[in-house]
């Protein structure tokens, strides 16, 4: 499989034998249907293990025209996370797989529980 990004091809990776593709280059990742959830289900452990600390979490992944899946070469298609709706996805329509850059993996890494329970109170407040 390669990058949608870089064109790169993605190494095989495995967090707590979960099997992941990660990107060399841009160190993005790309799930397979309900890996990501299982990853996020692992706590924050398995969070921190990719991305890489080059990476800067402020900026986005530029712009690009259409991207496709790594997977089955379906399109890619923006979406917003779940756990912090700050964080974008690239998901796609054909086998339901997510794309996470490397930049949105930190951001992901950054969310903690404060934030979240301060977003809630400001929304409350």
């Amino acid at each position: 499989m390669e990058c949608p990004r870089c064109l790169v091809r993605l190494e095989e990776i495995s967090i707590e034998e979960l099997p992941l593709n990660e990107c060399p280059s841009c160190r993005g990742v790309w799930f397979d249907f309900t890996e990501f959830e299982r990853l996020l289900g692992m706590g924050r452990g398995g969070l921190e293990v990719l991305g890489g600390s080059r990476l800067d979490p402020e900026k986005s992944a530029p712009e690009q025209g259409k991207l496709y899946c790594p997977r089955c070469e379906g399109h890619l298609v923006k979406v917003r996370g779940t756990l912090d709706p700050e964080v974008t996805l690239l998901g796609c329509l054909s086998c339901y797989g997510r794309w996470v850059d490397g930049n949105e993996i930190l951001r992901l890494k950054r969310t903690t529980l404060l934030t979240k329970l301060g977003r809630v109170l400001r929304k409350v407040w």
